[in-house]
């Protein structure tokens, strides 16, 4: 139940913080170009909440919380507006300040991507140091000879100092390289380099857990305790409690909560036997985990435990602060790089070169957005800069009904020396509605698979 309302709590900060963010964009550069703004309105439907500026603007806060607009005077050209409200009039503003206004609302989303990064780095990024845990044999990863321990240090020409540095540049050779250099620290400090063959790589794995798919798996150095028990599930008729640290499955000693999930994922409709410390003595419990489908419809082991949210050791942790001007350089450029990776994602998405499992729909934007406000300000700011940047990229695309269809639409308009017709911008906008709603269907769908 609080999961649920976390998640549903954080879905709607996201939507409401970032809607009027974008939105704030239009109405904004449209008042400095002087063309009057009828309506700001968060959310659609009913109003619940109205009140007028002194230049008749009226602000709205509507039922339905997901989403928004700001309504212009003259958005379409129309016969009956007054002689007087032509200069104010969107239709009737030149081409160059129509266009500025359609982008607003991205730039803005953009701009405020690069103030969250820089709070967090004003703030503090804690990064986790990519040290390697479990390398199942016969992957990429152990054909690569990766080993348990090791700390990665270097993705071809590329500076990695966390998990997230490894992933993203990762992702960045994803479907156009077949081969990638690596560079790890063994446990006495000893460069070594390795070569993962991505020859025999799934391209759709791409689209889950690229680190998983290779092979590999951070190192978790946090104990293995149980802190729920979820109902009608094997654990919650094996007599499992919270508390319980497990020691043992199968007779194989467990120490992470990450090696007992490799382990039972392996698992299903296969008894296996549980050693667990509660308290001051020792229990064996018999359970058999169930299947369940997981990120990317893969079938898994599943037996109904959450394990008990712990901090990392120190020694497994960087935390770094920087100045005001240093942070915003870091800023613009993890914007700029978030960015131009999820172009290229989307262009080998497009070419068939990695899998759209990744494509996220509003259920998994909830789960990551309640989990990031349960686990603090930093991680929220960051999804928030995410989001947003995904939020304009998905409005600058060039298709009918979005911010990036209007402007392919003045740029027609621009060289055509006139507008499209009604009945041709009609068309279009259908066509786009149902590209996006092809889109939204594809987000749902791995919705589900993942949940």
């Amino acid at each position: 139940m609080f999961n649920i309302f976390y998640s549903l709590l954080g879905f709607l900060l996201v939507v409401g913080i970032l809607t009027t963010v974008h939105e704030l964009g239009h109405f904004i550069v449209a008042r400095a170009l002087h063309i009057k703004v009828l309506r700001f309105s968060i959310g659609f439907g009913r109003p619940m909440f109205t009140w007028f500026d002194r230049y008749g603007t009226e602000y709205v806060l509507a039922i339905v919380p997901f989403g928004g607009y700001v309504q212009l005077l003259g958005e379409k050209e129309t016969p009956d507006l007054a002689l007087s409200d032509l200069h104010r009039s969107f239709c009737y503003k030149p081409i160059w300040a129509r266009m500025l206004v359609i982008v607003a609302g991205a730039a803005f989303n953009m701009l405020f991507a690069v103030l969250m990064y820089w709070l967090v780095f004003m703030l503090g990024v804690t990064t986790v140091v990519p040290i390697i845990g479990d390398i199942p044999s016969g992957t990429i990863a152990h054909q690569a000879k990766l080993q348990t321990g090791q700390e990665l240090i270097r993705i071809e020409d590329k500076t990695v100092d966390s998990w997230e540095d490894v992933s993203l540049t990762l992702m960045n050779f994803a479907g156009s390289k077949n081969f990638i250099n690596v560079s790890t620290f063994d446990k006495i400090n000893k460069i070594l380099d390795h070569t993962l063959n991505l020859t025999s790589w799934d391209k759709n794995d791409a689209g889950g857990n690229i680190l998983e798919a290779l092979g590999i798996y951070p190192f978790d150095p946090v104990s293995p305790v149980v802190a729920k028990i979820n109902q009608d599930t094997p654990a919650s008729y094996a007599n499992l409690l919270p508390g319980d640290k497990l020691l043992a499955v199968d007779g194989v000693s467990v120490d992470s909560r990450t090696q007992f999930k490799q382990y039972v994922k392996h698992k299903k409709n296969i008894p296996i036997e549980l050693m667990v410390a509660r308290g001051d003595e020792s229990l064996e419990l018999r359970i058999t985990p169930v299947p369940r489908l997981i990120d990317g419809g893969e079938e898994v082991g599943y037996i109904g435990i959450q394990f008990k949210s712990m901090p990392y050791p120190p020694e497994y942790t960087s935390t770094q602060k920087y100045a005001p001007v240093k942070a915003m350089q870091l800023a613009v450029a993890k914007t700029k790089n978030f960015t131009i990776l999820t172009y290229k994602l989307m262009g080998k998405m497009l070419t068939g070169k990695m899998s759209a499992k990744h494509v996220a729909g509003p259920v998994s934007i909830a789960k990551y957005a309640g989990q990031t406000v349960v686990t603090g300000l930093q991680p929220f700011l960051s999804f928030l800069a995410v989001v947003s940047i995904s939020l304009a990229i998905l409005n600058m695309l060039p298709i009918p009904i979005l911010d990036g269809g209007h402007f392919m639409l003045g740029v027609l308009e621009y060289i055509r020396k006139k507008p499209v017709t009604e009945a041709t911008e009609e068309l279009l906008n259908k066509l786009g509605l149902i590209i996006l709603f092809s889109f939204m269907s594809l987000a749902l769908y791995n919705d589900v698979l993942r949940f």
